[in-house]
């Protein structure tokens, strides 16, 4: 009877054995669902800060693309602003030469009439020299 109370002995410390490795096994299974609790607790609040980082990143696109738009706007604007004050300024610039030309021309015609001018004075101050009764003075 012995040999089974040491077969009884030896089951009951392998029972012991067992249930220790039970209690460590529960223990360790109690700090992995406290590590999961805790990653699960991370993971939501890593999603909440993501989700506001996205809705930062929308207003943020959103607005680029408005101020882009208006860019857009006022350079188009510019540029129509840029061609039709060009097209002012060309007409000016032609306009400019034009009365630049004229101007050339009524001095030029100034000129001229002066030179007649003065051949008609002479003319007329010989005809007036060779008239009787002329003053010696006029004729200086």
């Amino acid at each position: 009877m012995i040999p089974m109370f040491d077969d009884l002995d030896h089951l009951a410390q392998r029972i012991l054995q067992l249930a220790k490795r039970m209690q460590a096994q529960i223990h360790t299974i109690d700090e992995l669902n406290q590590s999961v609790a805790q990653l699960r607790s991370e993971r939501d609040a890593l999603a909440v800060d993501l989700k506001l980082q996205i809705e930062k990143l929308t207003d943020a696109e959103s607005t680029l693309q408005l101020k882009q738009s208006q860019t857009e706007n006022i350079a188009n604007k510019a540029q129509a602003e840029h061609q039709q004050l060009q097209g002012t300024l060309d007409l000016f610039k032609q306009e400019h030469a034009s009365l630049q030309k004229q101007a050339q021309i009524n001095s030029t015609e100034l000129g001229r009439l002066k030179e007649v001018n003065l051949t008609a004075q002479q003319r007329i101050h010989r005809v007036l020299e060779q008239l009787p009764g002329a003053n010696p003075s006029e004729s200086a």
